[in-house]
């Protein structure tokens, strides 16, 4: 924050950082000033906060956002080329080009970083770069204040970070060459190599009310329960569930973290796990 409220005011902006707290805060810091609302702890979420307060929150964005009526956008991703950051910038520029007033926030760092700083800034791309975001609590808060959270590498198994965004009410745009689209189901939308696509995919989630676009993120990713999980694992190795009568029913076949595209694991003997980012 301290670097990009810099930036800021390099360009003659005043920098503003709104947080969820225990009570209302309006102090300058060194990175610029940063305003607390009241939220209520999120249970079971070891501490976090949200900001509760719809209302309030608009109004402040009302008076800060750059445009009436931003769309944003959020890619938080390795800056890698098997990732595809650089669809990201299409996207926006497609959106842009249609008359969407989008700006972009991407979350990650890599050898991509340097050079899609410079095409945003050649082509007056509104895009904020933030690095590396180690703070989970920190990563939470674009992915959950998006209006679309961007996955467009097309090598995804899984994608833990979709995954995050769906739980934080956020739908997804991914790779539909990746294995994403069974993740997100109706909760997103699955797009080809191309900006034009993913911006297609975009305007089709905005399209939806964003309270039902909101409630199908959450409900997709209330599925994928740390329980679900492990019976879709055994199920899959033919093992038996210690699952007890009453908790959450496996996913289905084809659902689940476990399911794969060849099918069933079926070796006995030696089982290995491996977690790819």
């Amino acid at each position: 924050m301290r670097e990009l409220g810099t930036g800021y005011r390099a360009a003659g902006q005043e920098p503003v950082l709104v947080v969820p707290g225990p009570r209302y805060a309006d102090i300058r810091e060194e990175q610029g000033r940063v305003i607390t609302l009241p939220g209520p702890r999120v249970p079971g979420a070891g501490g976090y906060r949200v900001l509760a307060d719809r209302r309030r929150v608009e109004r402040l964005r009302a008076r800060y956002a750059p445009e009436p009526g931003t769309v944003l956008l959020v890619l938080c991703s390795r800056l890698h080329p098997e990732k595809r950051p650089g669809r990201a910038l299409d996207a926006l520029a497609v959106l842009r080009g249609r008359g969407v007033p989008a700006r972009l926030v991407v979350a990650g760092d890599g050898p991509l970083l340097r050079g899609l700083r410079r095409r945003a800034r050649a082509e007056r791309l509104p895009a904020t770069f933030l690095g590396q975001v180690s703070d989970a609590s920190e990563l939470a808060r674009p992915q959950a204040t998006a209006d679309v959270v961007l996955a467009p590498g097309p090598a995804e198994t899984f994608g833990l970070s979709a995954l995050e965004a769906l739980a934080a009410g956020t739908p997804v745009v991914v790779s539909a060459r990746s294995a994403l689209p069974a993740l997100i189901g109706t909760a997103g939308a699955a797009a080809e190599d191309t900006g034009r696509s993913y911006a297609d995919g975009v305007q089709r989630r905005l399209a939806r009310p964003e309270g039902e676009r909101r409630r199908a993120a959450r409900l997709r990713a209330e599925g994928y329960t740390w329980s679900a999980a492990t019976a879709a694992f055994l199920a899959a190795h033919d093992a038996p569930s210690p699952l007890r009568t009453g908790s959450p029913a496996p996913l289905a076949a084809g659902e689940g973290p476990a399911a794969t595209a060849g099918g069933p694991l079926r070796h006995r003997d030696h089982v290995e796990v491996f977690m790819y980012y």
